[in-house]
């Protein structure tokens, strides 16, 4: 599951709920869950509402990305 959604969850809220603590429209939640990185101006903001260590949430999200990508032979 994505970080940013497995912390979503953690606290009860939808997608909208996330986005209106961050102060973004829900699709931005939903790309970020899809795998886009939040922008810098946000990710601060995004990690607060979350209740997480913005760097602990960043090493959290190369992770999840590295695992999505296809292995290379």
């Amino acid at each position: 599951m994505h970080p940013i959604a497995q912390y979503r969850r953690v606290k009860g809220w939808t997608q909208a709920d996330l986005a209106q603590q961050v102060g973004v429209v829900w699709q931005s939640a939903q790309a970020w869950e899809q795998g886009a990185m939040p922008r810098p101006k946000v990710f601060r903001r995004l990690a607060e509402a979350l209740e997480v260590d913005p760097l602990q949430l960043h090493r959290e999200l190369a992770a999840w990305q590295k695992e999505k990508e296809p292995a290379t032979a």
